[in-house]
């Protein structure tokens, strides 16, 4: 008990402070204010992106809010609603760009253009690269489409004569009178999870109005653009060609033939 006393007045020394040392056998955490780090959360340190969502098709954790669709984990209610209804075609927006515009927002729409058409064309049609990128992207005017800020398709469009095409009275009696210029439309790619939702013919429409605009404000004039075209692959039809001819009003013109990729398309068109 003595020994208590004194080492008790010891430890209460200058201003009366007491330390006492327990151990409880914990493991030591490192510094003061750090916590051990949690195993079950290892996939969201920094530098780990997050996974695709097998639901919604947007990179985001399952225990986190999918920024772009605001889908969390695998809900039996988001579940129903993708069976049942496909998204409304009302948030669809798009974006138009070519290399007029200021060098970085081009560079940035660009990138996600080339990324689109990497997938849609190089990854799942196993197109070589340098071939489905050609000098056409320089001088064509693009067109992003969006899902919320989730980019889902692309394509281009310019500016042709049909004077070397086959069949031109034939396009002639279609359109009325001898065609002049018309905007031609290629490298149309949605992105696999957004097919069959409608979003084409949406893009479609798009196309033809940009096209319109662009022309009035040109050299060419407002009456010239008489007709618009879209290339299509041989290996989609008819089912893509009868639902352009129903939606649309396109006519197949021409034959079908082997563009620069060595990929078969058919040429249809419509009146401006």
């Amino acid at each position: 008990m003595q020994s208590q006393t004194a080492a008790g007045r010891r430890a209460k020394g200058a201003g009366g402070a007491r330390q006492v040392n327990i151990n409880l056998g914990t493991p030591n955490r490192g510094a003061v204010g750090q916590q051990a780090p949690r195993p079950d959360l290892a996939h969201m340190q920094p530098g780990n992106e997050p996974p695709i969502c097998q639901t919604c098709t947007h990179p985001h954790y399952p225990s986190e809010k999918c920024a772009v669709c605001g889908h969390r984990g695998k809900g039996k209610t988001y579940l129903l609603v993708a069976k049942t209804t496909a998204p409304s075609c009302a948030t669809l927006h798009f974006k138009s760009f070519d290399q007029t515009q200021e060098a970085q927002a081009f560079k940035s729409l660009w990138a996600l253009a080339r990324i689109i058409r990497s997938r849609v064309f190089v990854e799942e049609e196993g197109i070589a690269e340098e071939l489905e990128f050609d000098v056409h992207d320089e001088s064509c005017h693009h067109v992003l489409g969006f899902l919320g800020d989730a980019p889902v398709l692309c394509a281009r469009w310019r500016v042709e004569h049909p004077n070397g095409w086959e069949n031109r009275e034939l396009l002639s009696t279609k359109m009325g009178s001898t065609a002049g210029p018309m905007a031609v439309i290629d490298r149309l790619a949605v992105l696999k999870p957004y097919r069959g939702r409608g979003f084409a013919a949406e893009v479609l429409k798009f196309l033809g109005e940009d096209a319109a605009s662009v022309l009035q404000g040109t050299h060419l004039g407002k009456e010239v653009l008489r007709a618009i075209a879209v290339l299509i692959p041989v290996d989609l039809t008819p089912c893509l060609s009868d639902k352009l001819r129903e939606q649309g009003g396109f006519h197949v013109m021409g034959n079908p033939f082997m563009d620069a990729r060595n990929k078969a398309m058919l040429r249809m068109v419509r009146q401006a």
